[in-house]
C-alpha cells in the first residue's frame, strides 16, 4: 500500500507538470544535476518536486489529517483563495504597496498555493488520509 508520503509526491508531480520519479531523477537531484532535466530546469530556481513534497509531509506531520478534513475540499478552496489573494496582493504594482512583504515572500506564497492544489489532488484521488511515514 502506498503511504502518504509517495501519494503526496505523485500529486506535486502532477500539480507540477512534472514525469513521475524514477531511480534517475532522484540520482540526478541529489548530485546536482537538477538544472540539466530539460522542463524541469526553471523550477530550480524555486524548489523541486521533491523538495515542495518534504515540505508538504512535514506539515501533514504536524497538523494531521483532521485539519483538512473537517471541511474537506470547500474548506481547502477558501485556504487557497487566501494564498491566491495574497499573491495578487504582494505583486501588484500601485504605490499604495509601499514595502515588502515582512512576513510572506512572493516564493512562499507560490509554495503555499502548490500546497493547497496538491492537497486537492490527494482528496480527489483518495490517498489524502493515507498514513503518513
Amino acid at each position: 500500500m502506498a503511504s502518504w508520503n509517495d501519494a503526496c509526491l505523485a500529486a506535486v508531480m502532477w500539480v507540477t507538470e512534472t514525469p513521475l520519479p524514477d531511480p534517475t531523477f532522484r540520482n540526478l537531484y541529489e548530485a546536482g544535476e537538477f538544472e540539466a532535466m530539460g522542463r524541469l530546469a526553471y523550477r530550480k530556481q524555486y524548489k523541486n518536486p521533491v523538495e515542495i513534497a518534504s515540505i508538504l509531509v512535514r506539515k501533514q506531520r504536524d497538523y494531521g489529517h483532521g485539519n483538512i478534513m473537517r471541511f474537506g475540499r470547500d474548506g481547502v478552496l477558501v485556504r487557497l483563495w487566501d494564498k491566491v489573494a495574497r499573491y495578487e496582493n504582494l505583486t501588484k504594482d500601485n504605490e499604495t504597496h509601499e514595502a515588502s512583504p515582512e512576513f510572506e515572500t512572493v516564493e512562499d506564497t507560490l509554495l503555499d498555493i502548490i500546497g493547497y492544489v496538491t492537497i486537492l489532488k490527494m482528496l480527489e484521488a483518495g490517498t489524502f488520509t493515507l498514513e503518513v511515514e
